[in-house]
């Protein structure tokens, strides 16, 4: 396994943190407190879910296999994030924040594992 892939988790929490902190008023709602809970929360658990079914049932030695894991689970992780936010604390500007981590994740994908 390449060292891009290795560090990919820790760089996307970095951005989002650096980002959160640049584009989010320190005063705003937080999607827990709103009526997106439950279905942020049971996103959460599902998702958690196929990736752990996922990581245990593929071959992460092939690295073609875990290209494509990481590309299927930040799309759809932050994609499902991004809506919730959108649909919920528009005001709040957490939805752009994902959308900027969403494509910073496909684009350090695209250039650093594929």
């Amino acid at each position: 396994m390449s060292p891009a892939i290795s560090i990919f988790p820790l760089f996307l929490v970095i951005i989002q943190i650096v980002l959160r902190s640049k584009i989010v008023p320190k005063d705003t709602e937080k999607l827990y407190d709103t009526a997106g809970k439950h279905l942020y929360i049971w996103g959460g658990i599902i998702f958690a879910s196929i990736a752990l079914t996922i990581y245990f049932n593929l071959d992460f030695l092939d690295e073609n296999n875990t290209k494509w894991f990481w590309l299927i689970m930040i799309v759809t992780v932050l994609g499902y994030n991004s809506f919730l936010y959108w649909k919920f604390i528009r005001e709040s500007n957490e939805h752009i924040v994902s959308l900027i981590t969403l494509i910073v994740g496909i684009v350090y994908i695209l250039i650093f594992i594929f």
